[in-house]
């Protein structure tokens, strides 16, 4: 039976409230075995649309407020490089009524998703007709399928894509499938910010987020690419030039710095293991992953600036997601099973425990 239709995006933002948008399908299914990285093409979710489905749940038992459908990278240009473009309409749709079965299932929100289209190219302007043309179909089947509480376009590397993507959503998004409470849907638009403060089109990130702001973006902010220490700074900046539009923080779970801010150009930690192909991404950024504790922290400083809309992108996982809760003093139904020390053999404190293993054991062999 489904429950009640959640109080929506922004009128918690507005009440000041913290909404958690739990990403990262991609990463965690190719983890799992079910994606191939490279193409990263979500093909698990007509393949296996079971495990997509238990990904949702297992992402509001860590307590994300929100289903995320998992449409990311679904769209014409990558389904056409794997060779399945006949694919197009039944991966989005199946994606879409999976969120919305989980969403209506734990009372969650539910979040259509486009994405950069990777065609965005300066000196052909053939570019934007394709682009306008892939963000209309998977907008247009987002509101045949029911709508959604909120639409998620993300992960833009130029702003004139993000531009074009706003204007798409402003122009499809809309019938009688938005919700009674909104004259059109709510949209967060986020960007992949690379190298420097500007983007690939040369227009720097926080003109970027102003300008997206102004033009109607009900949620701005940088998602993927940079870990927590490389994107809290850029926000940081926007909220000392006064932008007024909540800000969005979903960065990858990786200890991105000042040498390389973003995910994509880490080396492996030990070159010689892999002397010829020595970048860690994707597949060997396991060590360079932040521990639960930093991302609480990441998490505390990012709420404590104003940041309201927060979540992990690529390279995210439950326990993670679970951290950024609890971090701000929320307790989702996985918390039944945060870590207890007090019971531990060794480390604990139980008074009923072993005093051999707490004493002589932890003491002096450890």
């Amino acid at each position: 039976m489904s429950k009640a239709r959640p109080k929506g995006l922004l009128a918690r933002l507005q009440a000041g409230e913290t909404v958690i948008c739990a990403e990262g399908y991609l990463f965690e299914f190719e983890r799992r075995g079910y994606l191939k990285a490279g193409g990263f093409v979500p093909e698990v979710v007509i393949e296996h649309p079971e495990l997509v489905e238990g990904l949702h749940r297992e992402f509001v038992h860590a307590g994300s407020d929100v289903v995320l459908a998992f449409t990311y990278y679904a769209h014409r240009e990558k389904m056409r490089i794997i060779g399945r473009e006949a694919d197009l309409e039944r991966i989005n749709r199946t994606a879409l009524r999976l969120a919305r079965k989980v969403a209506d299932d734990t009372g969650t929100l539910m979040a259509g998703n486009i994405c950069k289209l990777n065609i965005y190219d300066p000196v052909k302007p053939g570019w934007e007709e394709r682009a306008h043309a892939m963000f209309k179909e998977q907008l247009e089947w987002i509101m045949e399928e029911g709508g959604c509480d909120f639409i998620v376009a993300e992960t833009f590397f130029a702003y004139a894509e993000a531009k074009l993507a706003l204007e798409c959503v402003r122009k499809y998004a809309k019938g009688t499938c938005i919700p009674s409470m909104y004259k059109r849907v709510p949209v967060v638009i986020s960007f992949n910010l690379q190298r420097g403060s500007d983007l690939i089109d040369g227009v720097l990130i926080q003109e970027a987020l102003r300008r997206v702001a102004e033009a109607g973006a009900d949620v701005v902010g940088l998602n993927c690419g940079r870990g927590p220490a490389t994107t809290l700074p850029v926000l940081e900046e926007a909220v000392k030039n006064g932008i007024k539009t909540p800000l969005a923080f979903v960065p990858v779970p990786y200890r991105t710095d000042d040498k390389n801010p973003n995910f994509i150009t880490m080396t492996d930690v030990d070159d010689k293991v892999n002397p010829l192909y020595h970048l860690a991404f994707p597949l060997d950024l396991d060590p360079w992953l932040c521990s639960r504790s930093q991302i609480a922290a990441f998490s505390r400083r990012a709420h404590d600036i104003g940041v309201r809309y927060i979540g992990l992108c690529c390279g995210n996982a439950s326990h993670f997601t679970r951290a950024m809760d609890e971090a701000l003093g929320r307790h989702p139904p996985a918390s039944r099973y945060t870590a207890d020390m007090s019971k531990h053999a060794y480390y604990g404190t139980d008074p009923t425990l072993t005093n051999f293993n707490t004493e002589e054991v932890c003491k002096n062999k450890f």
